[in-house]
């Protein structure tokens, strides 16, 4: 069927071809206008998107530099020599002893004294291994503390992990809002020992951070509607209708709440947590709508303009086509005689036209004449068996034929792809394509030469 097509096409005169080619372009024109009712939108929320994933982005990453400072306030309190030396103290004397009441002092101090660096946690804890419990609040203010039941239980969590600080986050319960906590396992150092000397306990207000880069943000954008989650809890919402939103991957969808439309943004940040962000998307809708209809009106005006004009110049270019050549200036022949330096001559002649009753594009033969005879190679098409890849042989022996079709396979291509990767020149040596490239350029140099 195929071939039946581009036989056809092949035989229809150019007038009908070019109509042709004029109506299947009208046709995409047409496949082109519905294509734009949904280009203004995907361009438009593509940008929202990106757009809105970069504010957010940022938004995250202020969230956690702060997140990073308490880390950092952890781990001076764990290098902290006076708060290891103490503790260590307290660990070796018994309770109540001389040397145990002035370790427990100093400790109590060092506490107090980190207490001072921070404005974004609530509370500071600090459990050691017998059991002692000193605690912070944060800019002086009356703090609940956790029970010596909780705090054993998160002490726990931070066992097993060389020191390293470790995120709790612990579920909303009733009245209580979900809560971020630090914890940090002091090892002993004297010595390399490593043994558990104290837990450091953090209680984040991770609200009041968020609070203040959400109002920071939204100064320099409308207002930023957002939610936070850590696996499935969410440790913060800034409206309610934003929870349980945390479903889906990375991306933007579209999605009503409470009557209105929304472009719903979500991205993970490096700590694995999930931010959500709602773009009020009414106003968009109503806007980006405007516009397409106005697309698709100057579009379908253009094309019955288009059709009109293209009728029009048809009809003369018909009458033109008819007055002169379909061709011109086109070098449909051409041919070229070399000698070799060892006295051996070689002609080339190349056809651009072929009949289009030919089955093939084109009918490449090869001949080569010996001494003793000569053969010719029908690469193409063999227009007295129909098939290609034909080998006529005539020498004093008499006269062969051979089908070399799936004899040889083509070694020059396969040589010439391994060239390539390999950087050989099994195929064709650099010098010799060189030399074949020059040859093309002089034999046209010459010809362009004769016609002046």
């Amino acid at each position: 069927m195929l071939k039946r097509l581009t036989l056809w096409f092949n035989n229809m005169r150019l007038i009908r071809k070019f109509l042709l080619i004029l109506l299947i372009a009208m046709l995409m024109v047409c496949a082109g206008v519905l294509i734009t009712m949904r280009i203004p939108y995907s361009a438009y929320d593509e940008q929202l998107y990106k757009s809105s994933a970069q504010m957010i982005t940022l938004f995250a990453d202020k969230v956690q530099s702060e997140l990073n400072d308490i880390e950092s306030l952890s781990f001076r309190m764990l290098a902290d020599d006076v708060l290891q030396k103490n503790l260590t103290v307290m660990k070796k004397n018994p309770p109540g002893t001389v040397a145990w009441v002035a370790a427990h002092s100093e400790v109590g101090d060092r506490v107090a004294y980190f207490g001072l660096w921070s404005s974004t946690a609530i509370t500071l804890q600090l459990r050691t291994a017998a059991g002692s419990i000193f605690s912070q609040a944060f800019g002086n203010i009356s703090r609940e503390f956790s029970s010596d039941t909780q705090m054993a239980e998160r002490a726990a969590k931070a066992l097993g992990h060389n020191g390293r600080a470790v995120w709790l986050v612990e579920e909303e319960q009733e009245d209580i809002p979900a809560r971020l906590f630090l914890v940090r396992e002091i090892r002993e150092m004297n010595n390399f020992t490593l043994d558990t000397l104290a837990t450091l306990l953090f209680q984040v207000d991770f609200r009041s951070i968020v609070e203040r880069y959400r109002q920071d943000i939204s100064q320099l954008s409308s207002p930023l509607s957002c939610a936070i989650y850590a696996g499935e809890v969410c440790l913060y919402a800034s409206d309610p209708w934003i929870r349980g939103l945390e479903d889906g991957g990375d991306g933007y969808v579209y999605m009503q709440l409470n009557g209105r439309d929304y472009l719903c943004v979500r991205i993970t940040s490096d700590n694995g947590w999930r931010y959500v962000t709602l773009v009020d998307y009414t106003g968009i809708n109503s806007t980006v709508g405007d516009s397409v209809r106005f697309t698709m009106a100057a579009m379908v005006l253009a094309l019955a303009v288009s059709t009109w004009l293209i009728s029009t110049v048809m009809n003369h270019l018909k009458i033109l086509l008819n007055k002169f050549d379909d061709t011109p200036g086109l070098e449909e022949f051409g041919d070229c005689m070399l000698t070799g330096a060892g006295g051996a001559t070689g002609y080339f002649r190349v056809d651009w036209f072929t009949p289009d009753g030919l089955s093939s594009w084109g009918d490449g033969r090869t001949f080569i004449l010996g001494t003793e005879g000569y053969m010719e190679l029908r690469k193409n098409v063999d227009i007295s068996h129909g098939r290609g890849d034909q080998v006529y042989v005539v020498n004093r022996r008499g006269e062969r034929r051979m089908d070399a079709a799936g004899q040889t396979g083509y070694p020059f291509f396969r040589e010439l792809l391994l060239d390539c990767i390999r950087r050989t020149e099994r195929a064709m040596t650099q010098e010799h394509a060189f030399r074949a490239a020059e040859l093309c350029l002089r034999a046209q140099a010459v010809a362009d030469a004769s016609k002046r």
